[in-house]
Parts: structure tokens; C-alpha cells; sequence
């Protein structure tokens, strides 16, 4: 089996004196796991820094086995974060989550081409309120997509104003107001198809993070996987009291 194509590197390990384990989430083939022979050679980690952008062919015996990668550098993001904590923050979270929370080899095009431009992004100074959409994008992908398009009591599109905590579903204001204390808010943010010219606010974040990490704590207790210690770094710096 061999392929080409191109991907984003996510996680990385030591496999032996000279060789590394890489997980590169392709745009075609989703995550794969792959041998780089000389991976521990200086002049080759110099372009395996987690989220960078590589040319990426694979040749395996079959689907089952590890396989080799052999790699080219595309494009590299690190210098626009590098010296910026939150924004590093930002780029190991989006990497660990990708790692952690996608099954390997599945298709997930539509994910790679978000997850790419995010990556681009991260250079933006308001760049959080693209990651947290990212994030939402994230758990429809991991089967715990919300549902903002109608209320699931009424079919009613309009008036929504609250999300149930056990299906992700929306609700309008009416039906859900004598259990609002159960429900969560649909965030501004959330509603906005123009995230160009939409001005973030921490109240913003504290509600969308407050959200996704239900989301992703509940599928990490079933699973058994972990969420990045980088995002809390993100949570503490843009919104309080979010576990």
C-alpha cells in the first residue's frame, strides 16, 4: 500500500536511537500512524514541529501495518506563535485534541481544510473566537454535533435560545425557560455567520468553552482519552470556572 498526500503532524514520539512514531492527520486518509526512519537527525526535526504543514507519502505492507512515512516540509505556522503562550496553547490543543478524539484512518476532509486555515489563523489577535467554532466543529465529527437548526420539542427555527446539556439539541426560550437551570445559553457566538467582523467577548468564551468541555469530558469518560492540559491554559486566560 502507498499513498500520497498532504497533512498536518500532531503528535510525535520516540521510536528508536534514530527513528520517530509520527500521527499525521491527512486530508484524505484522516489520522495515520507511521515510522519516520532518521526522524532524530537535527536536521529533520527541524521541520517536525506539531502542527506543520507537510507533503506526506506512506508505504505500508497493508491497511493493518505501521508503515514508513517519508516527508517534505509545506508550510510552518510556529514562528507566528512561538513567542506567544496562549497561542502555542492554542496550536498543541488543537493537535492533541485531533490526536486524542479522531478515530485513525477515517475521512475527515471537510475537518483537515477547517483545522488547516485555524492553524493559519492563530496569528489573528482574535484568533480564539475561530478555535472555539473549531471546537464545536470538532464534536459533530466525534458524534456530539449540536443542533442549532429547529427546536426538538416545536420544530420551531425561530426564538431558539437554549441547548440541552444530554442531546446537544436546541431549544426555544418558552419550552426551555422552566428548566433553565439544567439548560445551557445558545452563545452569540454560536449564532453568527460572520465571524469576520463579530467582536469576542470573555463572556463569550466562558459560554461556548463551558459547552464543548461537557461535550468533550463526556466523550473522553467513555473513551478513556484525555483532554489537552494546553486547553485549560486557553480557558484560564479567556473565561473563568470552566471545568
Amino acid at each position: 500500500m502507498i499513498f500520497e498526500d498532504i497533512g498536518i503532524l500532531v503528535h510525535k514520539q520516540k521510536y528508536s536511537e534514530t527513528s520517530l512514531i509520527l500521527t499525521i492527520f491527512t486530508e484524505n486518509y484522516g489520522l495515520q500512524k507511521g515510522i519516520l526512519k532518521g526522524g532524530m537527525n537535527p536536521k529533520v526535526k527541524s521541520y517536525l514541529e506539531i502542527g506543520n504543514i507537510l507533503n506526506v507519502v506512506k508505504k505500508a505492507r497493508n491497511e493493518s501495518s505501521l508503515g514508513y512515512f517519508k516527508l517534505e516540509l509545506q508550510k510552518s505556522y510556529l514562528a507566528d506563535v512561538l513567542y506567544n503562550s496562549i497561542k502555542t496553547a492554542a496550536l498543541v490543543s488543537i493537535c492533541t485534541l485531533i490526536n486524542n478524539f479522531l478515530a485513525e484512518k477515517e475521512p475527515y476532509a471537510d475537518l483537515f481544510y477547517s483545522t488547516k486555515t485555524l492553524i493559519s489563523l492563530l496569528s489573528q489577535p482574535d484568533f480564539i473566537k475561530y478555535y472555539l467554532k473549531w471546537e464545536v466543529l470538532l464534536l459533530n465529527y466525534i458524534g456530539l454535533g449540536l443542533d442549532l437548526s429547529q427546536c426538538v420539542v416545536t420544530n420551531n427555527k425561530d426564538n431558539l435560545y437554549y441547548i440541552s446539556p444530554r442531546t446537544g439539541k436546541a431549544v426555544v426560550q418558552g419550552v426551555g425557560e422552566p428548566y433553565k437551570d439544567k439548560l445551557f445559553v445558545i452563545p452569540e457566538l454560536l449564532k453568527s455567520n460572520n465571524l469576520q467582523n463579530y467582536e469576542i467577548n470573555n463572556n463569550d468564551s466562558k459560554q461556548v468553552f463551558t459547552i464543548t468541555s461537557h461535550f468533550f469530558n463526556h466523550f473522553s469518560q467513555e473513551y478513556h482519552t484525555n483532554l489537552p492540559f494546553s486547553r485549560q491554559i486557553l480557558i484560564k486566560n479567556f473565561c473563568y470556572n470552566v471545568k
